[in-house]
């Protein structure tokens, strides 16, 4: 069991080499190993591309027969992708033992591929740093699980809650080194969603680049608000990439330039359309608005909130649209965050 763990382990590391780029799938690394040596190890690259068990059993230096095969999720046994499934490879390898992490809570794979490992007389363990393995591909399986995206809410604020000036002043609050976590931030999620205020006056560029200025990836672009301003905000951008609209009129266009079709789709469905076109993370850098939808929805998982030791004063609150509390008792409270100085900013990162 020493022995499991330590090589799960790995299987993490492995799959943290595909971190950005293999959406809507999960991130999976894979560790196959003989007579208590590695023989073979892959990842998930990007979507489309063989996944991370067929990588190791590829890149094995010696026949698999009889090793052990470690990886972070189940393996899948299902037909309805790009890829082939795993199952009938590790089968046919020999393979005599899978280890993973977490059963993978798709319908059309989780538990199954257990159950036809074991009818092929092949040991199977899981639930191996299974609070780990959550963590690791949290945007899918919040995904698979909840039916929308996961969300991660970001602000750049002062100290008494201001992300602009009552001129819509905003550049910049925050220093060089929190804009870069921000990239960071960008890089690991499919979309960027702002609202249409934001989208007129600060024309933010919603991708991820690096110090340079050079672009890492082309997140999908979502826009929030009415829709006479996000057509205005439109016509600052030549070059948008794939694009969505929501609109306070329920309107959406998937992957559009500047046109919109009517659906009549509620926030909450909109959420769910997201995740069937394959976006199953986003990170919202709305403006108060925005950001006040989402928290009062009560639709988000995680939130940075990136503090500069400034008092802005009669700025823009950063959630000013939410409603109000008669009460302190009535506020929830958030148990699960944490702190970091970064230069002479700090950042506070909140769990829902």
């Amino acid at each position: 069991m020493e022995d499991d763990f330590k090589y799960i382990k790995k299987t993490f590391d492995l799959a943290l080499l595909g971190i950005g780029f293999t959406s809507p799938n999960p991130l999976v690394g894979s560790v196959i190993v003989k007579d208590n040596k590695i023989i073979g190890t892959g990842y998930h690259k990007k979507a489309g591309l063989p996944h991370a068990e067929v990588e190791a059993i590829k890149n094995c230096n010696q026949s698999p027969e009889g090793s052990t095969l470690y990886c972070n999720l189940e393996p899948c046994c299902h037909i309805n992708k790009r890829t082939p499934p795993c199952l009938d490879l590790i089968i046919n390898s020999g393979i005599k033992r899978v280890v993973f992490s977490n059963l993978d809570p798709n319908p059309e794979v989780s538990g199954r591929t257990v159950k036809l490992l074991k009818d092929a007389n092949i040991n199977v363990t899981f639930g191996i740093y299974e609070n780990e393995g959550w963590e690791l591909n949290r945007n899918f399986f919040t995904a698979m699980v909840k039916k929308r995206p996961y969300i991660h809410l970001k602000s750049a604020l002062s100290l008494d809650g201001r992300i602009a000036l009552n001129n819509f002043e905003s550049n910049w609050i925050s220093n060089v080194e929190a804009r870069k976590r921000v990239h960071d931030l960008r890089f690991c999620v499919d979309a960027i969603l702002v609202g249409a205020n934001t989208f007129i006056h600060d024309r933010p560029k919603l991708n991820s680049r690096d110090e340079s200025g050079g672009v890492l990836k082309e997140n999908i672009k979502i826009v929030m608000g009415s829709r006479q301003k996000v057509l205005n905000g439109l016509s600052n951008y030549k070059n948008l990439g794939d694009f969505i609209t929501y609109t306070n009129d329920f309107y959406i266009e998937e992957k559009c330039k500047a046109n919109f079709c009517s659906s009549d789709l509620s926030f909450e469905n909109f959420l769910s359309k997201l995740v069937e076109i394959g976006i199953t993370s986003i990170l919202v850098e709305g403006g108060s608005k925005i950001i006040a939808t989402f928290l009062e929805k009560d639709y988000w998982d995680e939130y940075s909130l990136f503090y500069s030791p400034i008092f802005a004063g009669s700025g823009i609150s950063v959630a000013g649209e939410s409603e109000n509390y008669s009460k302190i008792s009535e506020i929830k409270k958030y148990k699960d965050f944490k702190i970091e100085k970064i230069d002479d900013n700090f950042l506070v990162q909140i769990r829902n």
